[in-house]
């Protein structure tokens, strides 16, 4: 049972950790110059799984600056 509990605790430590980056990255793509991180390879890849970890924290207002970015991306 204790190695379980192990498990678990390492788990969220990485759960934490992902948040974390994800909620830095964030922070640049709120910079007035993104472009640096758009020209960056599978930025696309990287801009999909942030929205779909805001989006599991329930984090709309995120997911709508990465979707309107996604779109300016993608054209």
């Amino acid at each position: 049972m204790e190695n379980i509990n192990i498990i678990k605790e390492d788990i969220q430590i990485i759960d934490d950790s992902i948040s974390e980056a994800y909620n830095n990255l964030y922070e640049c793509l709120e910079s007035p110059n993104i472009d640096y991180i758009l020209l960056k390879n599978d930025a696309k890849k990287t801009l999909r799984s942030m929205l779909d970890h805001f989006s599991n924290q329930e984090e709309y207002e995120k997911c709508s600056l990465i979707s309107s970015i996604l779109k300016k991306y993608e054209q």
